[in-house]
């Protein structure tokens, strides 16, 4: 938790300076509430997601890998204000692994999360890869470009228009919403 909010607070020094400007959080990471030593969103988290929403940072996170049971949003997805985001397949269905649940219906989104390549730190190519961890980073790509396009969008807890442009011009791929939230990611 500790680490996790210095991260989003080192980020606020840095949201809007000349060698930054706006900054869009990915958080490949959680734990299931509940969990081994995992709690629901603490009085460290939660601040620190507060405080990079106040200065403008949109806050995206991996809704985790405990599919297919209900109500398994990990945390920090499952904190108020973050973009949870649960992943596709190629035929866009939710991946069977994919974390779901109430804070995906209500903030949420679904993004190619199944099957994907990437390149390991070596630089070969490996295909074949899963999870929300590869879903998420796409969102905050797209997120990234809403922001570029409309650099004047206020994000706050209670008014984040990136979220709302995001889930806005997703595709229902007719999924519950507490699997796909808004739709599949098409921006």
């Amino acid at each position: 938790d500790t680490r996790i909010s210095n991260a989003l607070n080192y980020l606020v020094t840095k949201q809007n300076t000349a060698a930054y400007g706006h900054i869009v959080a990915n958080i490949s990471l959680g734990c299931l509430p509940g969990g081994f030593a995992c709690q629901a969103c603490t009085a460290v988290i939660q601040p620190a997601i507060d405080a990079a929403l106040t200065a403008g940072i949109v806050v995206v996170a991996a809704a985790g890998n405990d599919g297919p049971t209900a109500n398994t949003v990990n945390r920090p997805a499952a904190c108020e204000g973050v973009i949870p985001v649960t992943a596709s397949d190629s035929i866009d269905a939710l991946a069977s692994f994919s974390s779901r649940g109430p804070e995906v219906a209500a903030s949420g989104l679904a993004a190619p999360g199944s099957g994907l390549t990437s390149t390991t730190l070596g630089g070969m190519s490996r295909g074949g890869l899963n999870g929300t961890s590869f879903a998420s980073p796409i969102v905050a790509g797209a997120a990234a470009l809403v922001l570029s396009r409309k650099p004047t969008a206020t994000v706050t807890l209670l008014n984040n228009e990136v979220k709302t442009i995001l889930r806005g011009t997703a595709d229902n791929i007719g999924l519950a919403s507490t699997s796909q939230g808004a739709g599949r990611l098409d921006l």
